[in-house]
């Protein structure tokens, strides 16, 4: 296990009508490597594509927090704020939303 833990980049790919991203972060030597869906690869051609971009952050947060397995785990109970943009919600569907979102991965 590294002590660095990655820094994993969304990439864009294709074009304004058609958006797409891949997954890389540098290997070892700083040389980029992609992600395939189960494994990395140093040959881009073989990267996952993605068309829906937060599938693609989501995939990217699991495959950080796997690179982090093993390491101890630090929880803090602190203050939250919350900002809304667009018309107030009703607090208790606020409330709702929130407790339906602390056990997404």
């Amino acid at each position: 296990m590294s002590d660095d833990i990655p820094a994993i980049s969304l990439i864009k790919r294709g074009c304004d009508k058609f958006p797409r991203c891949i997954i890389a972060k540098g290997d070892t030597f700083q040389n980029p490597v992609y992600w395939t869906g189960s494994d990395w690869t140093a040959d881009e051609a073989e990267a996952r594509v993605f068309a829906n971009f937060t599938e693609a952050a989501w995939v990217r947060h699991d495959v950080l927090l796997d690179s982090l397995e093993g390491r101890p785990v630090h929880r803090y109970v602190a203050p939250l704020y919350i900002e809304i943009y667009g018309e107030k919600p009703k607090l208790e569907d606020l409330r709702k939303w929130l407790e339906k979102t602390k056990s997404v991965r």
